[in-house]
């Protein structure tokens, strides 16, 4: 039986330096130019600067609207919180699905009706993303943006008692602030449900959503691509690695927004 050769050019010596370079120079002209590539994007009215974690969770107790009135207050531009769904299907912010940092009660949001939630604690256990000491976040802020109780959490705020918002009042409290949204379950319920509420606020400008879950962020691009989205942790690896390797330029993205946590947040300096 015949067989057919499909061997690769021979690429020895000078051919394979040329080849390398001219690779390089056109993956470096798209890395500068890509529109001459890419059709460019339509970005929404986003101009963000300053972004309150969970709603600025140094200073108040976090995803609260308190928390987010207090934000507006000392000038943020948007909001980022976290969305889980209960056992009776209302959306809810929070971080954790487990109560048990938040509310002192080893259940989870999922298993558990909206009724049936408990108060937060009026003292809240930290994560990583709240190690950072008072005098760093002063040198990230502008002061002209805070005031001192940006050295410690609010003392009246802990006082007080709170119950984990729904996401439909943050969108009544504050229709005409932009609010980056994290899904935080790749639970088509819950995807479905934001979905359906950002579209019915009328949100789709001001707002930008996504999950570290490469899942939820398709079902999230599928149900609403006029949504800005941001790369999921897998997204963020493509990134990388297409960066590295010179072929970012030949790729087009359905993400508009790019999330990554700072190292020092990691590292706990």
């Amino acid at each position: 039986m015949d067989m057919v050769n499909f061997g690769l050019p021979n690429l020895s010596g000078y051919g394979f330096y040329l080849s390398i370079g001219a690779y390089a120079t056109v993956s470096l002209i798209f890395y500068y130019y890509p529109n001459l590539l890419h059709r460019k994007k339509i970005l929404k009215e986003h101009n963000f600067v300053v972004v309150s974690h969970r709603g600025g969770s140094g200073e108040n107790k976090e995803n609260t609207i308190s928390a987010f009135e207090h934000s507006e207050r000392i000038g943020t531009d948007v909001i980022e919180l976290d969305c889980h769904i209960t056992k009776d299907g209302q959306v809810v912010v929070s971080h954790d699905n487990n109560l048990l940092r938040l509310c002192g009660v080893n259940k989870l949001i999922s298993e558990t009706n909206y009724d049936e939630l408990p108060d937060l604690l009026e003292e809240q256990g930290d994560d990583i993303f709240m190690q950072k000491s008072a005098d760093s976040l002063s040198r990230t802020v502008s002061s002209s943006l805070i005031s001192n109780s940006i050295q410690r959490r609010s003392q009246e705020d802990c006082k007080k008692p709170h119950k984990i918002p729904l996401l439909e009042d943050i969108f009544k409290n504050f229709p005409n602030t932009p609010i980056n949204l994290d899904v935080k379950l790749n639970n088509d319920n819950l995807i479905q449900k934001v979905s359906e509420m950002v579209a019915k606020y009328k949100r789709e400008n001001i707002t930008v959503w996504g999950s570290f879950n490469e899942k939820v962020t398709k079902k999230l691009f599928k149900l609403n691509p006029n949504v800005g989205i941001y790369f999921s942790s897998a997204g963020c690896a493509k990134l990388l690695f297409l960066m590295i390797s010179g072929l970012l330029p030949f790729f087009r993205f359905k993400e508009t927004h790019l999330e990554i946590i700072m190292p020092n947040r990691i590292l706990k300096k």
